[in-house]
C-alpha cells in the first residue's frame, strides 16, 4: 500500500538512515577575465565531513550512533585557462608576417584542463588489527601493510577504526587540453582545425586497492580507477561563413 507506487524503492546512497552528516570546507576561487590573449579560472577546494554511523553489531542492536569520518578525499584542484599564443597576424609578436608564415605560426590557440585531488581514505570492514597499516612508500602491489591484520573471529564485536588518518587510496591528477589553428581564407570566410586530447600525460590512475581481509587481493590494486583511460585524441574540422 504505497502512497506513489509508480516511483519505486528510494535507497540512501550516503550516509546512515537516521543520523546526522557535518561537512565543512574552505574554497578558493581566483579567476583572471580575457584580456592580453589568455584567462584562466583556478579552484581549491578542502573538505571534511563526518557521518553518524552504527560502529558495530551492538551499535546496530542499541541504536546508538557514532560520529566517523568519512572516506571521501579531502583536497580537490581544479584550473582551466584560454591562450592565444603570441604569433601570426594581431598578435603580439610577428604581427606583420607573411600570409605564409602567418599560415604556419599563426592562429593558434591553447586550452588545458588540470584536475587533481587527493585519495580517499580507504575504509576497512571488521578486523583484528594489530599495529599500524601504513607504509612510506605505498605501492598497487603493497598499498598498506597487510600483516597486521586478521580476520575477526565469530562473536567477537570489531574494535579496529574504520579509516586510519593518512592512509588514503591513490590520486587523481588529469590534463586535458584543446589546440586549435584558424585560418583565415576572407573576411567572412575561415575555418578552424582543433585537435582536442583527453589524459594528455597517459598517466595511470590506480584504483583503491582492496581492504577486504578475506579477499586474495588484500591490500593490492588490480585495476584502474573506473571511467579513467589512456590518452585519446580527437580531431575535428570547423568552418565559418
Amino acid at each position: 500500500m504505497k502512497p506513489y507506487p509508480q516511483y519505486g524503492d528510494l535507497n540512501v546512497v550516503d550516509g546512515q538512515p537516521g543520523g546526522n552528516m557535518k561537512y565543512q570546507s574552505l574554497q578558493i576561487k581566483l579567476q583572471k577575465n580575457y584580456s592580453k590573449g589568455y584567462s584562466f579560472l583556478f579552484g581549491y577546494n578542502y573538505h571534511n565531513e563526518q557521518d553518524e554511523r552504527f560502529y558495530n553489531d551492538i551499535a546496530v542492536y542499541s541504536q546508538q550512533y557514532t560520529w566517523i569520518d568519512s572516506p571521501a578525499s579531502r583536497h580537490r584542484l581544479s584550473l582551466a585557462g584560454s591562450w592565444e599564443i603570441p604569433f601570426g597576424k594581431g598578435r603580439q609578436y610577428v604581427s606583420q608576417s607573411p600570409r605564409i608564415v602567418d599560415a604556419l605560426i599563426g592562429g593558434w590557440n591553447l586550452s588545458p584542463i588540470i584536475t587533481w585531488r587527493s585519495g580517499a581514505f580507504l575504509l576497512f570492514d571488521g578486523m583484528v588489527a594489530n599495529g599500524d597499516p601504513r607504509v612510506d612508500n605505498p605501492t598497487p602491489q603493497r598499498w598498506f601493510n597487510t600483516d597486521v591484520f586478521s580476520p575477526l573471529p565469530a562473536y567477537t564485536p570489531r574494535s579496529n577504526p574504520w579509516v586510519y588518518s593518512g592512509l588514503t587510496g591513490p590520486g587523481y591528477f588529469n590534463v586535458d587540453a584543446s589546440l586549435v589553428k584558424s585560418f583565415t581564407i576572407t573576411e567572412r570566410f575561415r575555418f578552424a582545425l582543433r585537435m582536442d586530447s583527453f589524459n594528455v600525460l597517459n598517466s595511470i590512475t590506480w584504483a583503491d586497492p582492496s581492504t577486504s581481509v578475506y579477499s586474495s587481493t588484500f591490500g593490492t590494486s588490480t585495476d584502474i580507477l573506473l571511467n579513467t583511460h589512456g590518452r585519446r585524441t580527437q580531431l575535428g574540422l570547423r568552418v565559418e561563413f
